[in-house]
């Protein structure tokens, strides 16, 4: 399994949000600089999370997106804005190996809705602390999503779920990231601590021999491939820089789904708007398939906070031979592991 281990990172002074490698490395203050640190909690039954294989660091390519709000000013302080550069005013970076760096045009994002691939802005320079609370909101994305609505063109920087996840870049790309810290003025020191608002199965199968051709799937599941999930944000409804169909309209909600799940996001253009499907059996039906991702003698599959009417059954095909095992679970929660112990027969 590709276990995102990750030890904290270091974004030195938004000013290209430069992250190192080490929670023991400092950086200085110097000018009123802002720094950040980030975490990564593991799965809630897991010892371990997720980045690369070895579990050490992100892997090259991740990408993370920040929104900056300040709830109780009513005017835009410094960091709100990306000027008109981004959708929903996000600040955009990838992993680049052992720093954070700004998307550029060479990663084929059109970052400002313009009909070319562009780079995204710094927010450079001197951070003075803002004497009014400030809430930072981070979060993984992996799809540059472009559509046109009632004759707008529209780019947006989305999660997308993958039913497929026997690759493993689609099993990476499933497993959203989520994290949220509150200061109480604008400050110097930030720590991003990131949790899993996804579930994951870890299928483990013995009592017979398979090869390594063996196909796992899970039927019976929330039909959300190539949709963008949706994480609650609290303090959402205070963005002063919003987009049509963007961040505000998607995730604000009440104080207690802050950091859940509330669903899908479904573009209506006859409601001019975006609405969120709930992963209920009724908005969205448990009637989708699933396939699993080998690693090291587990197969493994990150599926969506919800609660099944009907219990999930594994089908394990290698070959000709077939094997089914129906998933006890009803209810998966976000951020916990669920090991599935699978005793076959011949």
């Amino acid at each position: 399994m590709k276990k995102l281990n990750l030890r904290p990172l270091m974004i030195a002074g938004l000013c290209g949000l430069v992250m190192a490698c080490s929670s023991k490395e400092e950086l200085p203050q110097t000018g009123g600089t802002l720094s950040l640190t980030t975490s990564v909690n593991p799965f809630d039954g897991e010892t371990a999370t997720k980045t690369n294989i070895a579990g050490t660091v992100f892997a090259d390519g991740d990408r993370m997106k920040l929104k900056i709000i300040c709830p109780y000013s009513e005017r835009t302080e410094y960091g709100e804005t990306t000027h008109g550069d981004t959708m929903d005013a996000f600040w955009l970076m990838k992993w680049a190996g052992s720093n954070w760096t700004p998307i550029t045009s060479a990663d084929k994002v059109d970052v400002g809705g313009s009909y070319r691939y562009t780079y995204a802005r710094n927010l450079m320079g001197h951070y003075e602390a803002q004497q009014t609370p400030y809430v930072y909101t981070a979060s993984t994305w992996s799809e540059n999503v472009r559509f046109m609505s009632g004759g707008n063109y529209i780019s947006q920087y989305s999660y997308v779920f993958h039913a497929d996840q026997s690759e493993e870049q689609n099993y990476f790309r499933s497993d959203l990231l989520w994290a949220q810290t509150y200061m109480q003025t604008g400050a110097y020191n930030v720590h991003l601590s990131f949790n899993h608002v996804m579930a994951c199965l870890k299928i483990s199968i013995s009592g017979v021999s398979l090869s390594a051709n063996t196909v796992v799937t899970l039927e019976g599941m929330p039909d959300i491939d190539q949709y963008e999930v949706v994480v609650g944000d609290y303090y959402a409804s205070r963005s002063k820089i919003n987009a049509r169909f963007g961040y505000k309209e998607k995730s604000q909600c009440n104080k207690e789904d802050n950091g859940k799940v509330l669903g899908v996001s479904v573009i209506r253009d006859d409601l001019g708007k975006a609405v969120i499907y709930k992963m209920d059996g009724q908005d969205i039906g448990n009637d989708a398939v699933y396939t699993a991702y080998y690693n090291s003698g587990y197969f493994y599959l990150i599926v969506p906070p919800c609660t099944l009417t009907n219990h999930a059954k594994f089908w394990i095909r290698d070959g000709e031979k077939r094997y089914n095992y129906e998933l006890q679970t009803l209810t998966f929660e976000e951020g916990k592991l669920y090991p599935v112990n699978i005793t076959l027969s011949e």
